[in-house]
């Protein structure tokens, strides 16, 4: 629960009214009808603020809701809110000087380009501190903490990858893919085409440590086949709207694009090309509104 105090300081007066008068539980459909428009990093923060917006919506806590959907607003307006601080919110005093150490060393990287350079990652690495300083605040759901503080250290880490030395970084990339290559080299007929497969948790755009492997995979296979187009497409399952399961399909497949990006020891630029089928073309044919894992997914397709 967001006080009424940082609302001014963080998202203006007007919002401060918003509360102070009753107001309360009615932003995320005025955030939903809101058309983002902007650089990437503030289009993607308008996914992620409504995507939280809609999470405490769920759960009737109508002021984080509030706070998230004035947040989306503010995103699609082309001005996203800097990561929120901590003392806006009542945290337990044990968490306080962890969540300032996060906060400050996100707010380095988004000062450092991160925003311009690498806005998928920026965008879910912020989304992530701000889930965790609100649910850390609550402090009754220990699942959704831990889940808020992975997508925060999982794209933090991503964010501080991609704003490496580009040429040092591909460089060593391809050092170490001409070592294993020489030890593991078997003969065998060269591969044209190979495909991969990466799953996410319900109503999740989070990439999983099991996952990373993955897509590391993916990348060495890039590589190796010397791909002319890497197809990435996303899929969600048929719980919830089909409009709601488009925008989380386009989520999982720009997190898997950035990710293999940032993987791959070539540059892959516009071989990329990405598909959004969102809860059509399952690959386990469901009843509307049936939660299936196996439909969860954004798949990588290899061609040369």
């Amino acid at each position: 629960m967001i006080k009424s105090f940082a609302w001014a300081k963080v998202l203006g007066v007007a919002a401060a009214t918003l509360l102070l008068t009753g107001c309360i539980g009615q932003q995320l459909q005025v955030a939903s009808g809101t058309a983002a428009k902007g650089s990437e990093f503030s289009q993607y923060m308008y996914d992620e603020y409504l995507r939280l917006s809609t999470d405490e919506y769920k759960e009737a806590d109508y002021e984080d809701s509030d706070a998230f959907a004035m947040r989306a607003i503010a995103s699609a307006g082309g001005k996203p809110p800097a990561p929120e601080m901590v003392k806006a919110r009542m945290i337990p005093s044990h968490m306080v000087g962890e969540l300032a150490g996060a906060r400050r060393v996100l707010a380095e990287l988004l000062d450092a380009g991160g925003r311009d350079k690498a806005p998928v990652q920026a965008a879910l690495a912020q989304a992530g501190f701000d889930c965790w300083l609100q649910e850390q605040e609550e402090n009754i759901q220990p699942k959704h903490i831990e889940e808020c503080k992975y997508q925060y250290t999982t794209y933090v880490k991503a964010l501080k990858r991609a704003l490496a030395p580009k040429k040092m970084k591909k460089k060593a990339k391809k050092a170490a893919f001409k070592q294993v290559a020489v030890t593991d080299a078997k003969p065998m007929r060269k591969r044209t085409f190979a495909n991969f497969t990466v799953y996410f948790a319900f109503n999740s755009d989070v990439i999983d440590e099991k996952s990373l492997n993955v897509l590391d995979k993916a990348a060495r296979a890039i590589a190796e086949i010397n791909a002319k187009t890497v197809t990435v497409s996303g899929y969600t399952d048929r719980a919830g709207s089909a409009a709601y399961n488009d925008g989380l399909a386009k989520r999982r497949g720009d997190n898997v694009a950035a990710a293999l990006e940032d993987a791959s020891i070539v540059s892959l630029g516009k071989k990329i090309k990405k598909k959004v089928f969102g809860e059509k073309s399952n690959k386990v044919l469901t009843a509307d509104g049936v939660r299936e894992k196996r439909n969860r997914r954004v798949k990588i397709e290899i061609r040369r």
